[in-house]
């Protein structure tokens, strides 16, 4: 056997050597690119779960809200006792009946009406006595049963509040899905207000046009009871609510009160990523589950994973290539290359070699100069990227602070205001106790529109922008010293600058994540936040008395509040200097051009 030349065994080792890295690398970029792309469909698919929850356990709290109000309603406050005192006998009455009944006229028509979740309702007495109030539909002939009644009687009679039942059936048509809440007069309960809910309103609740954007041609959302049977259309079966058995380990976690991601076998027997979470709806133990097939969510892997083999078997072409034509040239040229290639896996792209001639030597150093300017312009990419990819995460997140801070400020706030004000036109002169009761609930109220607003103006408050970014800091400073018994003090230096609208609330988010560091980990009695203004930068200091940092921590950008302090900075192109010491606190400045 004929021995192999010094440069055939230097083309051999050095294939095998590339062969072997491109596998790797190449493997690595696969199952790595594989656990983004899943994580980030299981990211997509709690999402979607999250909203559809919210909006499920939002429309329960809603209607028992509504059947409190109609409980504690003055028509069915006068109608009951009525009733109670008439002779046994079946009270189970129409519409019509009531209306030419005097005093049991009950405004329901026109209100319900308007909406259609309510398919009907009903007034439960003692003794299996009812009266309808309400039908959606006149000439459906499903009724819930007078034991039934019964039972909703004495359950919720015991209760302080309104109930939710789900009461199940193998038959769709006596199902029921149920919320009641006791009638009560000083304090001793009378009747019962049972409204059923129709089933349709939560199938179209979860199963819409809308619900599906972001789950693709597979995913689906859907609702199952403790039973395991759905209570929703399924997207690929017909009639599947109530009837399609759904026992699989995303639904079996769910019962058991677990809620996260996993890959599991559905209710088809298809391998599927599913978010899975148990509703929080008093009454009743359902859950709720999107999910999307497994082979549709890794359709960019395998995409990747041929791009990846077709990348590799060309690379490793090319690199038998040139191997092959500098294997019997082990000059000084070969030295600086490997030297600069040495460079440029230490991360130094700016590294480049000059050619000492014309040949394939010098051919070969060209390209090796090529490769690293890309080599660089792909690092500057991917910092740059980097940099765009953390300015959309912080940007997302004011997006989000602002639509929580109005959603608060108009929406629970209003509500809020909207039952203060209806508690306050209530006059209890006559019962001293009932008065003071009321009295505590306005003064709980007070605080928690207090608290609501507070909250809201911390997600965004509205002075940054209105009256500018001195003044919000101002006002931070103050409430946060009000709160936490801290001295703090702000300044403010220098003739006024016109800054952008990012860079003012970056600003003051880097301002609000120092602040709260001190707060939670400095232990200091006493901070100073300075602002200093001049013509084209503009200096933010926040120092303290505490206790100190951990410099190495800090010059590595460890912990989160650092981090994104330091990211605001660069997105910003600004310089953070941290000067601290054990027992004699800390200094952070920000130093920002506002060209």
């Amino acid at each position: 056997m004929r021995k192999l030349t010094f440069a055939e065994k230097l083309i051999l080792v050095v294939l095998v050597a590339c062969t072997g890295a491109i596998v790797i690398v190449g493997s690595y970029s696969f199952y790595n690119a594989k656990r983004s792309i899943m994580a980030r469909t299981f990211e997509q698919l709690t999402s979607v779960r999250t909203i559809r929850q919210r909006q499920v356990e939002q429309f329960f709290s809603d209607r028992l809200r509504e059947t409190a109000m109609f409980a504690s309603s003055q028509s069915i406050l006068e109608m009951t006792p009525a009733l109670l005192r008439e002779p046994d006998q079946d009270l189970s009455l129409t519409q019509s009946h009531m209306k030419t009944s005097p005093g049991y006229q009950f405004h329901l028509q026109d209100y319900l009406d308007d909406d259609d979740y309510c398919k009907s309702l009903i007034l439960a007495l003692p003794g299996g006595k009812h009266i309808q109030l309400y039908n959606a539909n006149p000439n459906d002939e499903s009724t819930i049963k007078t034991s039934l009644l019964s039972e909703l009687y004495n359950e919720t009679g015991k209760r302080e509040g309104g109930l939710i039942m789900d009461i199940e059936s193998a038959e769709p048509e006596t199902r029921h899905l149920l919320v009641t809440a006791p009638v009560r007069d000083n304090g001793e309960s009378m009747a019962v207000l049972v409204m059923e809910i129709a089933i349709d309103a939560i199938d179209r609740l979860m199963f819409d046009e809308a619900g599906l954007q972001g789950l693709g041609r597979t995913g689906e959302t859907f609702l199952a009871g403790k039973d395991q049977l759905m209570r929703t259309p399924s997207r690929f079966q017909n009639k599947s609510a109530t009837h399609t058995l759904v026992n699989t380990e995303a639904t079996r976690l769910a019962i058991a009160g677990h809620s996260g991601t996993k890959v599991i076998t559905d209710y088809r027997g298809v391998e599927v990523l599913s978010s899975f979470s148990k509703l929080n709806i008093p009454g009743i133990d359902w859950v709720i589950c999107a999910e999307i097939d497994l082979n549709e969510a890794t359709v960019p892997v395998y995409r990747i994973r041929n791009n990846i083999f077709l990348v590799s078997a060309g690379t490793g072409i090319l690199v038998l290539i040139i191997i092959t034509l500098i294997s019997r040239l082990l000059t000084r040229p070969i030295v600086n290359l490997m030297k600069a290639t040495d460079e440029i896996g230490s991360g130094i792209f700016s590294t480049r070699v000059m050619p000492e001639s014309t040949d394939e030597i010098g051919k070969l150093t060209l390209a090796f100069n090529r490769m690293a300017r890309q080599l660089q312009q792909h690092a500057e990419a991917l910092k740059k990227e980097k940099s765009q990819r953390i300015r959309s995460v912080l940007d997302g997140q004011e997006i989000e602070r602002q639509r929580l801070s109005r959603e608060l400020h108009d929406g629970l706030g209003q509500s809020l205001i909207a039952i203060k004000l209806r508690l306050e036109s209530l006059d209890f002169d006559a019962d001293p106790k009932a008065q003071q009761i009321i009295d505590n609930i306005r003064e709980s109220f007070n605080r928690l529109i207090d608290e609501v607003r507070r909250i809201s103006n911390n997600l965004m408050p509205a002075a940054l922008h209105e009256f500018g970014l001195e003044n919000a800091l101002r006002n931070h400073c103050e409430e946060l010293s009000a709160q936490t018994n801290i001295n703090l003090q702000f300044s403010n230096n220098g003739s006024p600058v016109a800054m952008s609208r990012k860079t003012k609330t970056y600003l003051y988010r880097i301002a609000q994540e120092a602040l709260n560091n001190v707060v939670k980990h400095s232990k200091a009695s006493q901070v100073k936040v300075s602002l200093h203004k001049e013509a084209g930068s503009v200096q933010l200091i926040v120092e303290d008395n505490g206790r100190g940092i951990n410099h190495e921590e800090s010059c590595k950008g460890k912990g989160n509040g650092l981090y994104n302090m330091r990211e605001r900075v660069n997105l910003l192109h600004g310089t953070m200097e941290i000067k601290t010491a054990a027992g004699k606190g800390t200094s952070i400045s920000i130093h920002l051009p506002l060209n």
